[in-house]
């Protein structure tokens, strides 16, 4: 609300945002040595340098970073090029932030998509949030579908020669044809404004936190969007096919394919199964559970937190 009556800018693209030489090694050195390459090429450099450090020559790393610091950026590294290298970086590393469950309720009618090109909904954002504070937006789609945004809040940030802070840097990832989202901490200044415009771009009738939290990104998207194979429970489905240990024993006249030809499947000689008196029985379990709880592995979760409100006083509870 302190922000209200203020017009603030969204950052030009090609403005510069960052010219100080030991900063900028700094950013660069965030990104494996052939992702950076291949960014470098994009950005349309063309120096022996690169070659070598594709090559993995000896110190061929570190001449290409030294190179880039003095040389490279020579008016400095703009917001286009700062935004696109920390948000790879991010893809890369995930690790380095905790990640927050979302979820978008869609309007009614509306399904939870994006329709627009990625600078679309780039504008979109820092349209919707210019009002607030200094802006720069970066969208991305990957080659897997996900869509990956970088929301950086310039309010206080003496650019070029500082970049903003991580508590002023949000990142976060949208799977396309689900209502999942997963962010990274938000200051709680900005956090209304950041998730107004999301709601938005998606054109979501709200962005509603889970109490679902980790470090480990994939495992939490996994978590998340496949929630019924969790816990315990997958143990069900992992250990569908069991020994009957009261079958009947096969003899060695029965051959080693004698349970397959039984019911005309192998799933016995993969699990090591005894019997085939209940092979009927154990398939129509494993149906069963791979159609509730999936066919994928658990994710594993790291923290797992909940909340009880119960009605019930007790002495006995406390």
């Amino acid at each position: 609300a302190e922000y209200m009556g203020y017009f603030f800018h969204s950052m030009n693209d090609h403005s510069v945002a960052c010219n100080d030489p030991q900063l900028l090694r700094r950013l660069l050195t965030r990104l494996p040595v052939p992702d950076l390459c291949a960014l470098l090429r994009k950005w349309g450099f063309d120096t022996p340098l690169i070659a070598a450090a594709e090559q993995e020559a000896s110190g061929s790393k570190k001449k290409l970073l030294d190179f880039l610091a003095a040389e490279g950026f020579p008016g400095g590294m703009s917001f286009a090029q700062l935004g696109e290298l920390d948000l790879l970086s991010m893809a890369h590393s995930p690790e380095k932030r905790r990640w927050m469950a979302y979820e978008l309720h869609n309007r009614r009618g509306h399904a939870i998509e994006l329709h627009h090109s990625t600078e679309h909904v780039k504008c979109a954002l820092e349209k919707s949030l210019v009002a607030f504070f200094p802006v720069h937006c970066f969208v991305y789609a990957q080659q897997s579908g996900d869509y990956w945004f970088r929301v950086a809040n310039y309010d206080g940030v003496d650019a070029p020669r500082k970049t903003p802070p991580r508590s002023q840097v949000v990142f976060a990832v949208w799977r396309p044809h689900t209502n999942a989202m997963f962010l990274t901490h938000i200051k709680q200044a900005y956090a209304e404004y950041i998730l107004h415009a999301l709601r938005e771009v998606f054109n979501a009738e709200a962005v509603a936190p889970r109490e679902l939290s980790s470090i480990d990104l994939a495992s939490l998207m996994s978590l998340t969007l496949d929630d019924k194979s969790q816990g315990a429970a997958s143990g069900l489905r992992l250990d569908a096919a069991k020994s009957n240990p009261l079958a009947r024993k096969r003899s060695r006249a029965d051959g080693p394919d004698a349970g397959a030809a039984a019911d005309g499947s192998d799933q016995d000689a993969a699990f090591g199964v005894d019997c085939v008196e209940d092979a009927a029985a154990r398939k129509r379990h494993k149906g069963l559970i791979d159609s509730t709880f999936g066919a994928a592995p658990a994710p594993h979760v790291d923290k797992f937190m909940f909340a009880l409100d119960t009605r019930v006083h007790d002495d006995r509870l406390q």
